[in-house]
């Protein structure tokens, strides 16, 4: 545990940055945050971090002196960078062979931008598209529809609600996630009751893999890899045979 001489105390790290990576046992939550906070603690020296067995959270202090506010929020980025970067699976896996780019059409329902997904290439829903959501959830209907159990100690991930309502609810792990052109493989999502119109969100650890543009005057998603465009294919029929012509030379012509 590192401790200074501090002169203000700022503040605990967002429940969000801790928590928005599923793990298996507590245990696992605090060796992942405390290795995180291990890095970023010699990138930002001003800051003093703590886990708090009592709260299960980061706890963060900087000086005055120095970044101040600035070193705790570029702390907090760095600790959940660190975080995600220590959990492979739970973004999933981007093919090789995916396009370069997406275009996805879209509808509106409610105020909400629903999109057209296939969850492990049988299941046809619509999920809400949701930026700020870190990770993708989809409704217990449609894990069962899938055939999936959710065994019982399995791992969890708390959510904040928007009344300040914290939830615990499973996470799993799916074969596939397709929007458009665009598949996703080996993606952590969230399994919970459906409150809002579709299938679930569709959250950050699907839309991290692209450069997301939302057009909605023109109801349409477009998902960018920033990959170069494989070069087309050049392929055509023959319209007109061409024969060499016959050789009238003779012998001493120029």
């Amino acid at each position: 545990m590192r401790r200074a001489r501090l002169t203000a105390i700022v503040g605990v790290l967002a429940a969000a940055v801790m928590t928005s990576c599923a793990t298996r046992t507590h245990e696992t939550i605090h060796r992942r945050n405390t290795d995180a906070g291990m890095v970023c603690g010699e990138k930002f020296p001003d800051v003093d971090y703590w886990w708090d067995t009592l709260t299960g959270q980061l706890m963060v202090n900087v000086k005055i002196r120095g970044g101040g506010l600035q070193d705790h929020s570029g702390f907090a980025a760095c600790v959940q960078a660190e975080i995600e970067r220590r959990a492979p699976g739970h973004s999933g896996r981007l093919p090789e062979t995916s396009p370069s780019h997406a275009i996805v059409g879209v509808y509106v329902d409610s105020g909400l931008i629903m999109a057209p997904v296939t969850v492990n290439g049988t299941f046809h829903g619509r999920l809400i598209v949701d930026t700020g959501a870190s990770l993708t959830m989809l409704t217990t209907d449609t894990v069962r529809s899938l055939g999936i159990t959710v065994p019982a100690d399995g791992p969890h991930v708390r959510l904040s609600l928007a009344d300040g309502t914290v939830l615990q609810r499973p996470v799993i792990t799916i074969a596939s996630l397709r929007v458009g052109d665009m598949i996703v493989e080996d993606l952590e999502v969230v399994v919970s009751e459906r409150r809002l119109p579709g299938d679930g969100l569709l959250g950050q650890n699907f839309l991290r893999h692209f450069g997301v543009l939302i057009e909605r005057e023109r109801n349409r998603l477009v998902l960018d890899t920033g990959r170069a465009a494989a070069p087309p294919r050049v392929t055509g029929t023959p319209t007109r045979v061409w024969a060499a012509p016959v050789s009238a030379w003779s012998v001493g012509d120029t």
